[in-house]
């Protein structure tokens, strides 16, 4: 039975401090040189930056979910495409890069789908054995 990823006030929790270390990288880098940075940015450019962006994470995130479901779990699109974000994020957060986070990911497909542990493991190291191709 599928559960919620994470408690919404921990949701919450997480914001607040990915704000206050903005805050504190803004305040180092300097508030100023940082605003004049973004001001100074094609717009249009950003844009087609974060629209690939996304359509990477969403591509990838269905090829986890064809994964999975090669392995007898079902996941919706929009849970597939959560997870494999998170995955991103545990890869850059943890050392070892690329293979870093896979062990946090799979406890998230266990926690968020009907997989077991080393399923989700299975799934996620398949789907980064073909990214890595």
């Amino acid at each position: 039975m599928s559960r919620p990823l994470v408690p919404p006030r921990t949701v919450l929790v997480g914001f607040l401090v990915a704000l206050a270390a903005l805050a504190c990288l803004g305040w180092v880098a300097g508030v100023d040189r940082v605003l004049a940075g973004l001001a100074g940015a094609d717009p249009a450019g950003v844009a087609a930056a974060l629209a690939a962006a996304a359509c990477w994470l969403v591509a990838w995130g269905l090829s986890l979910r064809v994964a999975l479901r090669t392995l007898g779990v079902a996941a919706s699109p929009p849970r597939a495409v959560a997870v494999y974000a998170s995955a991103t994020f545990l890869n850059g957060l943890t050392p070892f890069a690329q293979v870093g986070g896979e062990a946090l990911t799979a406890a998230v497909l266990d926690r968020s789908t009907d997989a077991d542990y080393e399923t989700g493991l299975a799934a996620v190291m398949a789907v980064d054995v073909v990214n890595l191709l």
